[in-house]
């Protein structure tokens, strides 16, 4: 599986698996961190792995990915949104522990009927792909033509209704831009990657997390609706006792990775010299 590198090239790998829809262009944000603290993030570039690889075949194929990157490393992950749901399946089905797990603004099961509370559009679009998956399919396709040709409305559509800082980042040139780059990236290829993630993510998944054995280091806004705090609250009382939380106050989604980006790697930095 491709990746793309950011931080300290010759620093300690940290695995990466962003968003969705998302890219590793996401890493960028996390570069200077990165680099400061001496991190070698390596972001999967999902969309290089065949399509025709789905659901739990996926789930493996990513743990293979980065168990063989890892070289006999020590395995440190880190997700972002979907992404960290990902990488806790992933955490279940390495053949030993991670030796640790940094979930952004994590998307937890949504079997759990907490996830739904308090989520903005999203709640439309995962339940769009689990009862309707030709018609997500259809809306999917549209939105990789938006991002391929009139980013800015795509970008506008998803964050309407953005809560807490997320609704000030497209005022932001530099954070517009970014966010620009992100999306393009995301549906260079088509929207194949995207159907993808979220078709992995809307169907059951919380029966793998007991195999999860890595401690578990959570970053999250407490204005995020787009993984709203119910998420986490979920997590917490699953991962009891193995779990760190970190609230970002006025955060949400997107703005809880980009304020977290110091403190998060100044936190992975202290794991890896343990």
């Amino acid at each position: 599986m491709d990746y793309q590198t950011y931080g300290s090239p010759k620093g300690r790998p940290v695995f990466y698996l962003h968003g969705t829809p998302g890219a590793p262009e996401e890493a960028a944000w996390l570069a200077d961190a990165a680099q400061a603290n001496g991190l070698r993030i390596l972001a999967l570039q999902r969309d290089s792995l065949d399509l025709d690889v789905q659901g739990e075949a996926y789930i493996a194929a990513l743990a293979a990915a980065i168990w063989r990157l890892a070289d006999g490393q020590p395995v440190h992950v880190l997700g972002f949104s979907i992404g960290a749901s990902l990488a806790l399946r992933v955490a279940a089905q390495l053949p030993t522990p991670a030796a640790g797990v940094w979930l952004v603004s994590a998307a937890a099961p949504l079997e759990w009927p907490a996830s739904w509370q308090g989520m903005g559009a999203g709640r439309y679009t995962f339940a769009m792909a689990q009862k309707f998956p030709r018609l997500f399919s259809w809306v999917g396709a549209y939105q990789g033509w938006l991002a391929r040709h009139f980013t800015g409305v795509l970008l506008s559509t998803l964050f309407q209704g953005a809560r807490g800082a997320d609704a000030q980042l497209l005022g932001q040139i530099e954070r517009r831009e970014q966010l620009t780059r992100v999306q393009q990236q995301a549906f260079a290829h088509g929207a194949g990657a995207y159907l993808r993630d979220v078709q992995a993510y809307v169907q059951p998944w919380a029966a793998c997390l007991p195999a999860v054995r890595a401690p578990l280091h959570m970053w999250h806004g407490d204005q995020d609706n787009w993984a709203p705090v119910g998420m986490l609250q979920g997590l917490l009382e699953q991962f009891a006792g193995q779990a760190q939380v970190h609230w970002l106050a006025d955060r949400s989604h997107y703005s809880c990775l980009l304020d977290a980006a110091q403190p998060l790697c100044e936190q992975l930095a202290a794991s890896l010299s343990e």
